[in-house]
């Protein structure tokens, strides 16, 4: 049950938390330096570095780009989208979003050992959110039926979220080692601020809500679920767009800053 699970999750984090606590140290040659660095002062000298590079605010486009659809999708709107798609189940729809996941698990080595391959950070960006773009354009709007079909779409639609490692090989790019730590939240808080579209998404399928309900519970259909995931294509569009014309390829090296 999904009590369990999470109860699970509290488990291992509690686990997980115990070892970092005996394990991880810092390099005791540089505890007063790293006691100094701490004060207000330096970290928000740090954060007005980061955010004073340009590059860091096209990157973090890019990777709330990434990850908005599977937050969109897959965190919440994908499972009563695929039971009112093919009339299914909650279970069997669920069954079928981890898809989803499979592809983003699979993909985001992959991606990565891509980039480092071909010294490229522009090129895997671009690249998946082009699979992105296919992918979720032919789920939401090519009325496929095949239970295959679909699998094979919400893979690919995972899979075009893989190029998020590779936005945070290009923070580590494009900022100095002292301020590397601080130019990651950033990138990682501009990831986790696509999860915020969910609202703009439930609010366009609120607005054409055509009133059915069941036991108090607004029931959706296709047609509302079709009109509001058009914000998908277009944030892929967002990506491929900020990616080929303002984003600057570094060949995976560092860019003196």
């Amino acid at each position: 049950s999904w009590r369990q699970s999470i109860l699970w999750s509290a488990a291992i984090g509690g686990i997980l938390t115990i070892l970092y606590i005996l394990i991880i140290k810092d390099s005791p040659n540089k505890e007063d330096n790293y006691k100094k660095q701490r004060s207000f002062t330096e970290e928000l000298r740090k954060v007005k570095k980061v955010a004073a590079n340009i590059q860091n605010w096209y990157t973090g486009i890019a990777v709330m780009c990434c990850w908005a659809p599977i937050a969109i999708f897959s965190e919440l709107w994908g499972v009563p989208f695929l039971m009112d798609l093919q009339k299914i189940d909650s279970t069997a729809a669920a069954s079928e979003a981890a898809w989803v996941w499979y592809g983003i698990a699979l993909g985001s080595p992959i991606i990565g050992w891509l980039s480092d391959r071909i010294s490229s950070r522009r090129i895997p960006i671009i690249l998946c959110a082009i699979i992105g773009l296919v992918s979720a354009t032919m789920l939401i709007y090519a009325h496929v039926e095949s239970v295959i079909t679909i699998e094979t779409l919400l893979f690919f639609f995972g899979l075009s979220a893989a190029s998020q490692p590779v936005t945070f090989g290009l923070i580590v790019d494009n900022n100095p080692n002292e301020i590397i730590g601080t130019a990651i939240g950033f990138n990682n808080m501009a990831a986790i601020s696509g999860a915020l579209l969910q609202v703009l998404v439930g609010i366009l399928i609120s607005t054409m809500w055509q009133g059915k309900m069941i036991s108090g519970t607004p029931i959706y259909t296709i047609y509302e679920f079709k009109y509001a995931f058009a914000v998908i294509p277009c944030i892929s569009l967002i990506a491929i767009f900020t990616s080929i014309f303002l984003i600057k390829e570094t060949n995976c090296k560092k860019i003196e800053v």
